[in-house]
């Protein structure tokens, strides 16, 4: 546990990063033709929330990293249950990349560490 509390804001930006690159992979697809979530509006946004997210992990502010990890959360949502309610999507790797970053960045500014 002293490992995640002294690496707590690199572990922050390891997450940025899976969201950044589960971008760019497929996120769902219908009858073998898949999409990747960088393709849409809301996929660029979360992109950039990531990045801006990182430099907040990065500059040590992670308690405001919560705010743009919360709305790319929400759009990350907003798209899931899109894609759940078509029938026959499969879901692509990226989708899970995404939900496993994301997960990774609301976990890393709720840690306690010991000057806090």
């Amino acid at each position: 546990m002293e490992f995640i509390k002294k690496y707590k804001n690199y572990i922050g930006i390891f997450g940025c990063a899976l969201v950044a690159i589960g971008c760019l992979l497929p996120f769902a697809g219908v009858f073998g033709i898949y999409v990747k979530y960088i393709e849409g509006t809301n996929g660029i946004l979360v992109l950039i929330l990531a990045i801006l997210s990182a430099i907040l992990f990065f500059l040590k502010y992670e308690k405001y990293s919560l705010i743009t990890t919360a709305v790319s959360t929400i759009i990350y949502g907003y798209n899931f249950f899109k894609v759940v309610s078509v029938k026959g999507a499969n879901i692509g790797i990226g989708f899970f990349m995404i939900l496993i970053g994301l997960v990774i960045m609301i976990a890393c500014p709720l840690i306690k560490t010991n000057n806090q």
